[in-house]
């Protein structure tokens, strides 16, 4: 194994059949600061992948004895979800297709530039760090992000309330999504509340001038503690293992049914539904699509990706039909949320 000298470098596993390629980008990530096990073949990969830790996985397409997508479907089924970027030297518009399908995060030709090959990993170990724990577990006192939340929007609208006689401009109402906003991405927020947030923000930003503030921030106030309230009482073990693999879905997230991961977890489609009922109060649909946009937040927000790539790791071949997506959800397109939670 090729190693730097910091221990807490990201860990990426190689697989590659090429000796001369091997050693060669080895020793080129290892001085970029990665620690790099290398295998040279499919099978020695899926092995050291499902025995060790590793931040990210850099896969050659033509192996002698497994193709690289096998390899990359294997993986997933065993419960391997680490971030994958491909390499390889036959590219294909129906291999990029299915390694997307699969999860990987970049799809790159031979001989791919040093800078493009980097970056690509980097980005891949952002992810993988960020899906280590998508949302907090539900905490067994009072949710402090909550709280706060709370009290930032409850002294803005007294402040708005008192110049406005109690009416608001579109200026004012994106003085209280601020708060919502920055919470988004916060590590402490569990699911219930994440959806809250979400909820809050579209009455915010999609108000006009003539609902009362004082109405809509006791609206919001209720939400909130509806989530605290969910959040008191633990989900199953079932739903635990639902979101789980939902947070461990890749690019395929934005496309997995209930009928295919009810199977995969060897349990009823009518039990999933049940059980994202009872311990969220939503259905597949709105939970699948709320662990989408809480990966994407996070992405947006710190790692400063552009939304086009942002939207690819979404799912979405159009960013378009993403920034849709994201406004639903949110009231406000990813460009104008990220400014919104700057404060410009």
């Amino acid at each position: 194994m090729a190693e730097p000298s910091n221990p807490g470098a990201p860990r990426l596993l190689f697989i590659e059949d090429h000796e001369a390629t091997r050693d060669a980008l080895a020793r080129l990530l290892c001085s970029e600061g990665f620690i790099v096990e290398p295998a040279s073949n499919g099978a020695a990969g899926m092995a050291l992948a499902r025995d060790h830790r590793h931040d990210a996985i850099l896969l050659d397409l033509r192996l002698p004895d497994i193709p690289g997508l096998q390899v990359l479907s294997e993986l997933r089924c065993h419960g391997v979800f680490v971030p994958c970027v491909i390499l390889t030297g036959f590219p294909g518009i129906q291999s990029s297709l299915e390694a997307g399908r699969l999860g990987a995060v970049s799809y790159l030709e031979k001989p791919a530039l040093a800078a493009d090959l980097v970056a690509a990993l980097r980005a891949a170990v952002r992810r993988s760090s960020t899906r280590t724990q998508l949302f907090a577990p539900r905490p067994v006192v009072g949710p402090p992000i909550t709280n706060v939340i709370g009290e930032s929007i409850d002294r803005l609208a007294a402040s708005n309330i008192r110049a406005r006689a109690g009416v608001a401009q579109q200026d004012h109402w994106q003085d209280l999504a601020r708060p919502l906003a920055r919470a988004a991405d916060h590590p402490s927020v569990t699911f219930c509340q994440f959806v809250e947030i979400s909820t809050g923000l579209r009455t915010l930003l999609q108000c006009d001038g003539q609902q009362r503030l004082l109405d809509v921030v006791a609206s919001i106030r209720r939400s909130f503690e509806q989530a605290a309230k969910r959040d008191t009482v633990a989900t199953s073990q079932d739903t635990d293992r639902i979101l789980h693999r939902l947070e461990t879905s890749g690019r395929a997230l934005r496309t997995v049914r209930q009928d295919e991961l009810a199977g995969a977890l060897s349990l009823s489609h009518r039990y999933v539904e049940r059980a994202l009922e009872d311990d969220f109060g939503l259905t597949f649909s709105a939970c699948r699509l709320t662990v989408l946009m809480r990966k994407a937040v996070c992405e947006l927000v710190g790692g400063r990706e552009h939304v086009r790539q942002v939207a690819f790791h979404a799912g979405y071949e159009d960013h378009g039909n993403f920034d849709r997506s994201f406004r639903s959800y949110f009231g406000v397109t990813p460009t104008p949320f990220r400014k919104l939670r700057e404060g410009r």
